[in-house]
């Protein structure tokens, strides 16, 4: 009799093996690719059923069609699931579990998701002999390139690119403008910068050779009582790139309330600090500086301390943890360079929550790009010049985590720092109404 029962036991435990292997399906994704797959719901009940679709675990470049979809009796639907690793994301297998949840019934399905490395461009040679700039890549698949000169930081050309399968080669004519550049090479596969090299090299000076100034400078100051400034913007009239160097002396008693930017050196002369910028102008090109004197800082500095405490202490309190990110870092705003944000929503309590509305803003700066890969804004509404994104969950289930995710265009470029408004999350919890932000980005 016991053997039977242990036979018995053997077959039970084959047959539950047999089926979570039949049931895992085995994907094979390169590092920089795009995939799009599909899982099928079915409302098998008599009634129609609103399912809440998600996976476990935290992963941004896995994103879904519909985070909640109704079915009706009897029928099904197929939600699409976009797998995108980025080059940071390891090569390797990676076991997902993928749930959709109504108030009777849940169903499941099981990825096995293979990430592979991808190849990147072999860079045989670059080198530079003052007139051009020459670059030799051998390539095994097709990528893009990005090909930005700076000099002294300020890029002052940018040149686009194919790479074909084999052996590729490259010359760049170079200004003849004296000083020192920096030529940074971008790889990219589709749109997502897989790898980056820079090469260093100078022009020399033309002894004997001089240049009249085509630039002209225009000067605005402004007094508000306890903060003051003025705005210099240099505009090249003229049809060939110039040098330009501008200074501003600081006495040493003001100089904590002296506020600048972008300048290349702050040296010491007497009782006074000296700020030195040096910058290169093109044809038609315009540069600005900016300084002001901020007497007012100590107390900004007080209240911000303040608010960083009250944000902290209702950050560790938090029943939901809204984390706004960037998908890749950027250092700065470059026009027409597409940014794409992350709204990650996780729910910490114990509790279900319901009537979930998010909230984020699109400031006029940038331009969105309303084809989304993930999940859709249930509304998009135009406020003066804004954008106003929103999102809606009837439910949030205990422990949950939803990913959303749009990208913009800026539509110019700052040096500047930059920071982008925070999101908001309305929920309702035992009969309550809160709301919660966001962290704040700034570039």
């Amino acid at each position: 009799m016991r053997k039977e029962i242990n036979l018995f036991i053997f077959v039970l435990v084959f047959l539950c093996s047999f089926g979570a292997v039949y049931g895992l399906e085995t994907v094979t994704i390169q590092q920089g690719e795009f995939k799009e797959l599909l899982f099928e719901i079915n409302n098998t009940c008599d009634e129609p059923l609103r399912y809440s679709i998600y996976s476990i675990g935290w992963y941004p470049w896995i994103l879904f069609s519909y985070s909640q979809i109704l079915i009706q009796p009897g029928e099904s639907e197929e939600i699409s699931i976009f797998l995108q690793p980025s080059t940071v994301i390891e090569e390797g297998d990676y076991y997902i579990k993928l749930i959709a949840k109504s108030r009777i019934d849940e169903m499941e399905k099981y990825l096995k998701i293979i990430v592979t490395d991808l190849k990147k461009p072999e860079v045989k040679e670059f080198v530079c002999d003052g007139r051009n700039l020459g670059l030799v890549i051998n390539s095994e698949e097709d990528f893009g390139l990005i090909l930005e000169i700076y000099k002294e930081d300020h890029l002052i050309k940018r040149i686009e690119e194919n790479i074909s399968v084999g052996e590729n080669s490259f010359t760049f004519p170079l200004d003849s403008e004296y000083g020192d550049y920096v030529a940074k090479v971008s790889f990219l596969k589709g749109a997502m910068a897989i790898d980056r090299i820079n090469k260093s090299y100078s022009i020399q000076y033309l002894e004997g050779v001089k240049q009249e100034s085509d630039i002209v400078e225009s000067r605005s100051d402004w007094n508000y009582y306890l903060v003051s400034g003025s705005r210099i913007v240099f505009d090249n009239k003229g049809r060939t790139t110039e040098n330009k160097k501008y200074s501003v002396l600081v006495d040493k008693s003001t100089d904590s309330f002296f506020t600048a930017t972008d300048y290349k050196e702050k040296l010491v002369e007497g009782n006074s600090y000296k700020y030195v910028w040096e910058f290169v102008l093109l044809p038609n090109q315009k540069y600005i500086i900016s300084y002001s004197y901020n007497y007012s800082l100590f107390l900004i500095l007080c209240l911000a301390i303040i608010s960083f405490v009250v944000l902290f202490g209702r950050s560790v309190r938090m029943e939901v943890k809204v984390k706004k990110s960037l998908t890749k870092r950027i250092d700065k705003l470059k026009e027409g360079k597409k940014i794409t944000i992350c709204i990650e929503i996780i729910n910490k309590t114990k509790h279900e929550l319901s009537n979930v509305l998010i909230e984020d803003y699109v400031q006029p700066i940038f331009k969105l790009n309303k084809e989304f890969t993930g999940i859709r804004p249930d509304k998009i509404i135009k406020i003066g010049a804004k954008d106003k994104l929103i999102w809606k969950i009837s439910r949030l289930e205990p422990k949950e985590t939803r990913i959303f995710a749009y990208t913009i265009i800026p539509r110019v470029g700052l040096i500047e720092t930059y920071s982008f408004s925070l999101a908001k999350v309305k929920y309702k919890i035992k009969d309550l109404v809160k709301e919660v932000f966001s962290n704040q980005i700034t570039i």
